[in-house]
């Protein structure tokens, strides 16, 4: 193996593992795997176009190396991952861990998570320990169609390879403009990038000079260490900006050049696999229940993984891989491995069916009907529905429900007020798309539809001329915002500011956010699962945004009535100032990180009837 490669590789793992303990300057860590992928695509090609004999007989030997290389260390780290996820996690995601772990060891981890909507770049349940996992489901469904695919079409036309990846690159950039979730996941929109890698083995290096090759490989390395450093989660991927750690790659690989330095990389690069298993579950484990990691704890991340991943690498992976005994019953060794996964994923299963028990508090994970029906809109959707009518829907006097998910989380309190008190309840809420005039970014591109969707709104209230209007914003937490000038807070009051005056009515209510833990990063319902027998381990400090406190100062400057339903749900503890309690009336006060439960929500009904007396 060529040790310019290796170092690529130790490069890419390197920059996965510091993006994902996070706050070390590696802003597009992410991309490391974008890397990995060209690699594998130019490695795979080059022992596919150097094979001999059959189609049959090519295959075969493939396939079986293949799964010697992955499924070993893989399905190990899927049982440890297991058991660690027992010890250390909470209790409440056990099952959807244990599908998870189905899914890794079926090899389509990334086809689930597409399926569930998880946003990789935008975390907003608990992480999952096999979420890494997706990389390893595109590349196992990469070498289960290109060997034929490539033998068949490419190894003789490498004209129409060019022009193939031409085609997947721009659909690629076009379905992640369209879907950004589902283009992240999908094995058809990463393929280009392994092609991009194939392609190289056409290259005829030994025509270009020394010198030349210096600067490509120079600009290559360059190109990396700019990509994980200055992109970002703001920015499309697979996107335009992809390009740039696509193309550095080629360029490092094509340049075949081997410096002394990067010999520290390309032993990372050795022991890459192993450390790109460990290193997720592992952090996962580490930082549960914390809202923060100190310096200390991430260097101690860095090194436990460091030192897991080279003890799996010796002692485990590499043995297995050079066995010959071993390369004579794959299929024995794979289908074990597999049963002991499945076996161990099936028991994390049962566990969580009486996991969480508790005499002083029932968790409620019920998301507000409007979800179900689809009355609260998603992403993509930009026109409100007018026949999302609740409560008395024949009663004259009605209300209005609009905003953000955080707005969607007081419809099951409004629901029950506009029926007891025969009103007729319009809602107009869709997520991350706030109830003002303000150009918010999704993936790394403007969300057109939520600007739409603005528009929208404040045009369809003036036409149905609803009595109440209340409006209720994620403000804890900031947007992805287009800055043309100014800072965030000053760009939100004018967008609000805007949208207020839009609207033709004389009884607006601006319903402040609700609390959230501190970080954004402690699920209160799984922070209970694992403390049934002391509840107030999950208690929280209140923190409010200088967006929710200038919001508050608007509404004062409009004349406009603002409601605090901190207050409401903390209530005031002399022994805690300050602290929110995350049991409320016998329930968990959120159901995930930062919306409150249903139950919750129901228990505010009250509340929030005073307001309309």
């Amino acid at each position: 193996m060529r040790r310019d490669i290796q170092a690529l590789r130790g490069f890419a793992v390197l920059a996965v593992v510091l993006f994902h303990i996070g706050g070390l300057g590696v802003r597009g860590g992410f991309l490391g795997v974008d890397i990995f992928f060209v690699i594998s695509g130019f490695v795979i090609t080059r022992k596919l176009s150097l094979s001999q004999g059959s189609l049959g007989h090519v295959l075969s030997d493939f396939y079986k190396r293949r799964m010697r290389r992955i499924l070993p260390s893989s399905l190990l780290t899927v049982v440890l991952t297991i058991g660690g996820s027992w010890l250390f996690l909470a209790p409440l995601n056990f099952h959807r861990f244990a599908m998870d772990a189905y899914a890794a060891i079926a090899f389509v981890p990334n086809l689930f998570f597409m399926h569930q909507q998880t946003d990789y770049l935008n975390q907003g349940l608990d992480a999952s320990p096999f979420l890494h996992y997706w990389s390893l489901g595109v590349e196992e469904q990469f070498y289960l169609i290109w060997p034929i695919v490539f033998i068949a079409l490419f190894r003789k036309r490498i004209q129409w390879l060019r022009i193939s990846l031409a085609i997947f690159t721009v659909l690629s950039v076009i379905w992640t403009s369209q879907s950004a979730v589902s283009s992240f996941y999908l094995p058809f929109t990463r393929f280009w990038e392994f092609m991009a890698g194939a392609v190289l083995i056409y290259s005829r290096i030994d025509h270009i000079d020394r010198p030349l090759r210096t600067l490509m490989n120079i600009a290559g390395w360059a190109g990396a260490i700019f990509s994980v450093i200055y992109l970002s989660t703001n920015d499309a991927t697979p996107g335009l900006t992809t390009l740039i750690p696509i193309v550095s790659a080629m360029l490092i690989i094509v340049s075949n050049r081997t410096y002394s330095l990067i010999r520290p990389l390309a032993w990372l690069g050795d022991i890459s696999f192993s450390f790109y298993l460990v290193h997720w579950p592992i952090i996962l484990f580490m930082a549960y229940g914390l809202t923060g990691l100190s310096l200390s704890r991430k260097v101690s991340i860095f090194l436990i993984s460091l030192l897991a991943a080279a003890l799996m690498y010796y002692l485990y992976e590499n043995p297995i891989r050079r066995s010959k005994q071993i390369a004579h019953h794959t299929f024995r060794l794979v289908f074990a491995l597999v049963s002991i996964s499945a076996i161990s994923a099936a028991g994390l299963q049962y566990s969580a069916a009486t996991a969480v028990s508790s005499p002083q508090f029932t968790i409620d994970l019920s998301s507000p009907i409007i979800y179900a029906n689809g009355c609260h809109l998603n992403f993509g959707a930009s026109t409100p529905k007018p026949t999302c009518i609740f409560g008395d829907t024949s009663a004259k006097p009605s209300i209005a429900l609009i905003g953000d998910s955080h707005a969607a989380q007081w419809f099951p309190a409004f629901n029950k007020l506009a029926t007891d008190r025969h009103w007729k309840l319009y809602t107009f809420t869709k997520s991350s798309c706030p109830a003002t005039y303000l150009a918010t970014m999704r993936n790394g591109v403007v969300d057109k539809a939520c600007e739409e969707w603005q528009k929208n709104v404040s045009k369809l209230l003036n036409k149905i001329h609803p009595t109440r209007i209340v409006i209720a914003n994620f403000t804890n937490q900031e947007y992805s915002l287009v800055m043309r000038g100014g800072n965030y807070q000053s760009a939100w009051s004018v967008g609000l500011r805007l949208f207020v005056a839009s609207i033709k009515s004389s009884s607006i209510t601006i319903l402040g956010d609700t609390p959230l833990p501190v970080g954004n990063s402690t699920n209160i319902s799984s922070c209970l699962s694992k403390n049934v027998k002391m509840p107030g381990n999950c208690d929280f400090p209140l923190m409010s945004s200088i967006t929710t406190k200038s919001t508050k100062g608007l509404a004062n400057s409009l004349a406009i009535n603002y409601v605090d339903p901190t207050p409401w749900l903390c209530g005031v503890n002399t022994k805690k100032i300050n602290i929110c309690g995350a049991v409320f009336q016998g329930h968990n006060l959120l159901r995930d990180a930062t919306h409150i439960s249903v139950a919750t929500s129901l228990g505010l009904t009250a509340k929030l009837g005073e307001l309309y007396k």
